[in-house]
């Protein structure tokens, strides 16, 4: 069995700058393109690896087309990279470096009644 543990964790806020715009390419079919600058709310002295936080980039863009009235299709990716980051628990003497990225795609269909 684990044992349960309680560590500090004492984020700081932040502020997460997004930019993002949707443009209508015609009746059936729009573009989108977004992104992100996500500063991490983890001080110095607690980044552990189950929560491996970092600033981050983040880039988005989407494509929708409507081939009915009531039927909408959608597509939309999401790529994320951290910066490398040279982080400590100071709590349990634990060190790392660390740097994350990830790839989201997702489709989407609606109907509207």
């Amino acid at each position: 069995m684990l044992q349960d543990t309680k560590d500090e964790r004492n984020y700081q806020n932040t502020l997460t700058f997004r930019l993002g715009g949707h443009l209508q390419v015609s009746d059936k079919v729009a573009l989108m393109l977004g992104g992100a600058w996500d500063p991490s709310p983890v001080r110095d002295g607690i980044v552990t690896p189950d929560l491996p936080d970092a600033n981050r980039w983040l880039a988005t863009g989407g494509l929708t087309y409507k081939p009915g009235e009531r039927v909408t299709l959608m597509a939309a990716v999401e790529y994320v990279s951290s910066l490398k980051r040279d982080g400590s628990f100071d709590a349990k003497g634990f060190s790392g470096t660390y740097k994350n990225t990830a790839f989201n795609p997702g489709l989407g269909l609606t109907f509207d009644f």
